[in-house]
């Protein structure tokens, strides 16, 4: 009981009996005392200490005490104190005392559940991640508490932790479905602790509809040797003010290099960055680290942002920055490779996964990660692109099969938890059967009087003079002109195969290929341009800057030309009525006049496709303006970077044999020339192919070797 004298001067208001203190400081009681009838009044109340541990301060009556003070093995322990009330040094019925007793107390910490009330047990759901809210409780505000699931049983085939906000988190996997866990929590500090337990039951996952859709486009009927573009467009997005919208995206593509040559990444037509103002956009393509078989050849990271830091354009559209849906995110060009060996396939595009971040969008800012809850294949050679399900169970790094449920969302407590609510679609390109892309009908249905076959020449014709199809539909050409079968439609090959078919002596379906290279030599304007071949063509097509003349030397063959957009094109080949003309090395034609020679194509007799070189040997102006070179020199190619051609140029002081090569970065020989050449300048055009075929982009270095000279430059080839 507290204890406090009476006096008709001052008494205690508040004089407690017991007090119980936390060791953490601070520790303190504020006494009050009050004037009675009688007390002299010209004095203030003064409190002082009687007897016990603490301080008070004489005005205010504040007692204070430092818990530290006391040794942790006498807490527990109650110390007396007496305190006094005065009216200034008065004493008797001009002052009081309160007798009381405390101790210092370490109040053990505790977890408590924070969710809703259970009778039973708590609900959660399997491949989910269900967080159980948990407050830990200590009133010792400098004590450090160690939290910790002391125990769950049975043991969970899921994963169970602590999150980043000290919550409890449960990942059931469908080996828990239908079971009860018991979970104890205990929270601990130096000297005491505090659990608390609560059961968990496990209920099947509700199948759920995703938020948000993306997929990649699907192409048929697509030709080798073309540009085909490939969108890649958000069908479905969430509308939720807090967690929705779109606020960026990291997308990573798979696909086979050896079969599409990556040649841009655009969001030029994307209205999230031309009406929604989005600002940040960026892609990398290549080899993408070491995963063996598991990983395409080729791979493409895209990622964009809404980007709303800085700068004066700040991104706009309602709902959060999303324009109206289906949209497309980007657009990617491929070049469709000419080889043969991928007629009549499919060529997939697929998302693929290699970490926890590949395929991920943010809400619109930026604190919602969604990622994949469904995968849906790519179907070949059908018009349906609803697609087929991928088994989720499937799913693993590397893989194209989604995110696998037991990696990403459980293994790092500190990262924000994912919503697995987008679904994905692979696409693809289903090439075209090479028989199926010039059907007969295609000639047959032309209303012409004459032999439609003999029509199909006349257009042919014009297209080489031209650059055109002339009065022919520009469709109708790319889909009924494969005439050879070689994959690529509208090429001299086709041309001179027609040409054939007409006269009506047409072989099997030629090779693809020459394997041997044809070469035209320009020696000077005066001098005919000659054609060195070890194959006997069947057409010639030339392309000259400026206007030309050209006079026919090759016997057997006709000639045409037409002077078109500040070029002259001259077509050397059969009439469309006579049988295909035999033209082989010696004079092809002679082109009097200031002209340069820029293209050059070629046709076997048989209709395959013959690579063409131009040896530019040197000019008549050269030889009047300048003397012979006095040493050996290789110079720059240009230009470079180059995209269809490019011309090497060197000096020889003295008649040599001179062999020009090719060599890409790790060495290999891709193209190569080898000739006897005079003293003078000279010059060799590499259009980028070997044997028709085009090669990669990249990195190539081009050597010059003539008897004792040697020299090495670096080009670079863009495509």
């Amino acid at each position: 009981m507290p204890v406090a004298s009476t006096s008709d001067g001052i008494t205690f208001l508040d004089c407690p009996s017991t007090l119980t203190f936390s060791h953490c400081p601070p520790s303190g009681w504020h006494f009050a005392a009050v004037k009675t009838q009688g007390a002299r009044t010209e004095h203030g109340i003064r409190y002082s200490m009687v007897s016990g541990p603490g301080e008070i301060d004489e005005n205010t009556g504040q007692w204070s005490f430092d818990p530290g003070s006391v040794d942790p093995s006498e807490w527990g322990k109650w110390f007396p104190v007496v305190v006094k009330a005065a009216l200034g040094n008065g004493s008797g019925r001009n002052a009081d005392s309160c007798s009381f007793s405390f101790r210092i107390f370490n109040f053990p910490p505790r977890p408590v559940y924070t969710g809703p009330e259970r009778w039973d047990s708590i609900p959660v759901v399997a491949y989910r991640s269900n967080v159980i809210p948990i407050l830990w409780r200590d009133y010792d505000s400098c004590d450090v508490i160690q939290k910790t699931i002391s125990s769950i049983r049975p043991t969970p085939a899921g994963t169970i932790y602590l999150d980043s906000n000290d919550d409890l988190v449960f990942y059931p996997l469908a080996a828990d479905t239908g079971k009860k866990y018991s979970v104890t929590l205990t929270a601990s500090d130096r000297y005491t602790s505090g659990s608390t337990g609560f059961s968990l039951f496990v209920e099947s996952p509700v199948a759920r509809t995703s938020e948000y859709s993306l997929r990649i486009g699907k192409l048929h009927d697509v030709l080798q040797g073309q540009m085909q573009d490939v969108k890649v467009t958000l069908e479905r997005a969430s509308a939720d003010t807090l967690i929705g919208g779109l606020g960026g995206f990291d997308l990573l593509l798979g696909y086979d290099a050896t079969a599409l040559s990556l040649q841009a990444v655009l969001n030029d037509s994307s209205l999230f960055y031309q009406q929604c103002m989005w600002e940040y956009f960026t892609y990398r393509y290549g080899a993408d680290g070491n995963c063996g078989l598991a990983c395409p050849s080729g791979t493409l990271r895209v990622v964009g942002l809404a980007e709303t830091n800085n700068g004066p354009v700040h991104p706009s559209c309602t709902p959060k920055y999303l324009p109206g849906l289906p949209a497309t995110l980007f657009t990617v060009k491929f070049l469709v490779s000419n080889d043969r060996t991928i007629e009549c396939t499919s060529l997939p595009i697929r998302f693929l996964w290699r970490d926890c971040a590949n395929n991920s969008l943010l809400s619109w800012d930026g604190r919602q990660s969604h990622v994949a809850n469904r995968v849906y294949e790519f179907e070949p050679f059908t018009m349906c692109d609803t697609g087929v399900l991928i088994d989720p169970n499937l799913a693993a790094f590397p893989g194209t099969s989604g995110l696998p449920v037991d990696t990403c969302l459980l293994g790092d407590p500190e990262r924000p938890i994912s919503l697995r609510d987008v679904d994905f679609y692979h696409g693809g390109l289903d090439i075209i059967c090479a028989d199926s892309i010039d059907p007969r009908d295609c000639w047959q249905d032309w209303n012409f009087p004459i032999d439609p076959y003999i029509r199909g020449c006349i257009a042919f014709a014009y297209y080489f003079l031209y650059d055109t199809g002339a009065t022919v539909d520009p469709e109708w050409l790319l889909k009924c002109t494969d005439v050879n079968a070689d994959g690529t439609p509208l090429t001299l090959s086709d041309f001179v195969y027609l040409q054939h078919i007409i006269v009506g002596d047409a072989l099997p379906y030629p090779p693809l290929y020459s394997v041997d290279t044809a070469h035209l030599t320009c020696l000077d304007y005066s001098s005919p341009i000659g054609l060195i071949s070890a194959d006997t063509l069947g057409a010639v097509r030339l392309v000259f800057e400026g206007e030309v003349a050209p006079e026919l030397l090759a016997p057997g063959a006709s000639i045409m030309s037409a002077f078109w957009h500040d070029s002259t094109f001259v077509l050397i080949s059969g009439s469309c009525l006579d049988s295909v003309p035999h033209i082989v090395s010696g004079s092809l034609i002679n082109a009097p006049g200031a002209h340069r020679l820029v293209k050059a194509d070629a046709a076997s007799y048989d209709g395959a496709r013959v690579p063409v070189v131009i040896d530019y040997v040197t000019s008549a102006e050269d030889h009047r303006s300048e003397s012979l070179p006095l040493t050996f020199a290789l110079r720059q190619n240009y230009p470079n970077p180059f995209n269809a051609g490019t011309v090497i140029s060197f000096d020889l002081p003295k008649a040599a044999d001179v062999r020009v090569e090719v060599l890409n970065v790790a060495g290999q020989l891709v193209y190569q020339v080898n000739r006897r050449l005079v003293a003078g300048s000279h010059k060799i055009e590499w259009d980028g192919t070997v044997n028709g075929r085009s090669v990669a982009s990249g990195v190539y270095y081009y050597r010059v070797s003539a008897g004792e000279f040697t020299a090495t430059k670096k080009m670079v080839l863009l495509k």
